[in-house]
């Protein structure tokens, strides 16, 4: 055996040893003594610094550069005792009766009533087991989202990687209800929802390149995660914070239970939420957990997004049919002025028609156009994927061959992006676009020929200037993608939508239970000459996608019905046709 080998078995063996005596040995002392004799034997043992050292050494630097520490051994020592409490609490409730556990807890407030759907938001702060205990003694039956944990040979130590498992099958037995992993999409959320049952997550997590609030913050303001809030807000549910406390004296324990006032404003729900971690920290800051992650709570946005704007963006269109109305979008996309740095893509799909691939062909000339080809007809999924797949660091714009735009089109674009960072994707007027469509689905107007594309869109860039609406999906004849989006719900489903519709309303709904929003980019207008890249087969392909989309989405008709009834974008489009009447020599 070498000594490299040597050294590393060495190495293993004292992570196991120091993970037993951090994990299992000290704070398993909780099962065989009385609590007040335990507590006063981890008090002790909280005073040697080689305890939970990389746990507590970056989350101290942290808390010093936040001004939270008023003495560094006091601060560190409390950081070792609140962590030996929080995994102590794990074998408490393996081995001890709940009347043992109730002498030395209080709770204030009061939990959802039984069969209740709800969702309760918690932090990484203190030791949250006896909170869990007690929501479940109420009757409440709650899922918790948990981290899942690395598949054995991740690089994690075998101790460690055991005793998170453990915790985590605890977690679900004291609830009475199977753990949701975090880290997938929220359709096992929803489904407990659904189900009548609550959900419990621990939201003090940094947002890193997810759709995020920017919440009230001790002395500032810090990026979280939206989408449990926007869960809540969205579909009306009620919610609550719960946080446990931990007297650092006596080791007793409480937890308040505080109901969340009803919003359908995610970013009020996560202010309120945060609110009461911010007072926390504030008087208690050794208490937190997530000391060490707190750069990461502050991305600095505004440098990241100036930075951003600089990046090209891929304008990506699928090209297989009608030679002529392809050329038209092609020669718009080029002539189109643009301070946005923007390649063309297109992704010739095997098309019948040697003129289109000609086209294409005759438009690589040009330095900004990359084109691809399929060596046969794989579809519009497959080729809007493969586009999007070939610059992993752009956002994209999927646009349709038959489509055309306007001088300035992509910064506005852009700039709606850049002014809505919780934007998933962004779709602009068009006269055919389903709900985003001017003067109306299905209806024509006098505006387009009268004042020709250009004048239209120049129109809806003066009277719309950087406005925006909420929409259920985007539309994708013309769709920007935002690449941190894309990245976290991943491509078009190609298996379930084969040659194409009703992918962009599937990714849509995907990437909002991660919490981004899709919004209508009001001061933007792009002609769409409609069904040309399907020809005879779209009454099929609509319906084949519509079946998907129900089976998939069973609210989906819903909420564009919704949507619809409601007519959010009514206004915006009453303000063109007023303005176009008042127009000398223009009809409406």
């Amino acid at each position: 055996m070498s000594g490299q080998s040597r050294l590393s078995i060495r190495v293993r063996l004292a992570l196991a040893l120091h993970d037993s005596l951090e994990l299992l040995l000290l704070p398993g002392l909780a099962a065989i003594l009385p609590w007040p004799l335990c507590y006063r034997v981890l008090r002790w043992a909280s005073r040697f610094e080689n305890l939970y050292r990389e746990r507590w050494e970056p989350a101290l630097a942290a808390a010093r550069t936040a001004g939270r520490v008023a003495d560094d051994r006091t601060w560190a020592r409390h950081a070792r005792l609140v962590a030996m409490i929080d995994h102590a609490d794990l074998y408490v409730l393996m081995t001890r009766p709940r009347r043992a556990l109730a002498a030395r807890f209080t709770r204030s407030g009061s939990w959802p009533s039984p069969g209740t759907a709800f969702i309760g938001y918690t932090f990484h702060w203190g030791a949250g087991f006896p909170a869990l205990w007690d929501l479940a003694a109420s009757g409440a039956r709650a899922h918790p989202l948990v981290a899942a944990q690395p598949e054995d040979g991740a690089g994690v130590p075998i101790v460690r990687r055991w005793y998170y498992r453990m915790r985590n099958r605890w977690i679900a037995r004291v609830l009475g209800a199977p753990t949701i992993d975090v880290g997938r999409d929220l359709r096992g959320v929803i489904a407990a929802l659904r189900a009548g049952d609550g959900v419990i997550a621990a939201v003090d997590v940094p947002a890193q390149g997810a759709a995020f609030e920017r919440v009230p913050f001790l002395d500032g303001s810090i990026e979280v995660p939206r989408a449990m809030f926007r869960l809540a807000a969205d579909r009306g549910l009620p919610a609550c914070v719960f946080v446990s406390d931990l007297d650092f004296v006596s080791g007793r324990r409480s937890v308040e239970v505080v109901p969340l006032a009803a919003s359908d404003d995610a970013g009020e729900l996560a202010c309120q939420a945060y609110a009461h971690l911010s007072r926390r920290v504030a008087a208690a800051p050794e208490a937190w957990h997530f000391w060490g992650s707190w750069e990461h709570f502050h991305p600095q946005s505004v440098v990241a997004s100036a930075a951003h704007a600089q990046a090209p963006v891929d304008v990506i269109v699928p090209v297989f049919g009608d030679a002529v109305l392809t050329r038209r979008c092609i020669e718009s996309v080029l002539a189109a002025s643009s301070d946005t740095p923007f390649e063309l893509v297109l992704i010739a799909d095997a098309p019948p028609d040697p003129a289109v691939l000609a086209c294409c062909e005759a438009a690589a000339v040009d330095a900004r156009v990359h084109l691809l080809r399929n060596e046969s007809n794989r579809g519009f999924v497959f080729s809007a994927n493969r586009g999007m797949a070939l610059h992993a660091d752009r956002d994209v714009v999927l646009l349709n061959a038959d489509c055309e735009v306007a001088d300035g089109w992509l910064d506005r674009l852009v700039a709606c992006a850049r002014a809505h960072p919780e934007a998933g994707t962004l779709t602009p007027f068009s006269n055919d676009a389903t709900i985003c469509s001017y003067p109306a689905t299905g209806e024509e107007s006098d505006l387009l020929p009268t004042l020709g594309l250009a004048g239209l869109d120049a129109l809806f860039a003066r009277e719309h200037a950087g406005r925006s609406v909420e929409l259920p999906v985007g539309v994708g004849s013309c769709l920007f993608i935002r690449r941190a989006c894309l990245e976290q719900t991943g491509y078009f489903d190609e298996e379930a939508f084969g040659r194409g519709y009703g992918e962009e309303c599937d990714f849509c709904l995907r990437a909002a239970q991660h919490g981004w929003r899709h919004l209508l980019c009001a001061d933007v207008f792009v002609f769409h000459a409609g069904g040309a890249s399907f020809g005879e087969e779209k009454s099929v392909l609509v319906e084949a996608a519509q079946r998907v989309l129900r089976q998939r989405w069973p609210d989906y008709d819903q909420r564009i019905g919704d949507f619809v009834r409601r007519d959010p974008i009514r206004p915006l489009r009453d303000a063109i046709t007023r303005v176009a009447r008042e127009t000398p020599g223009v009809r409406s």
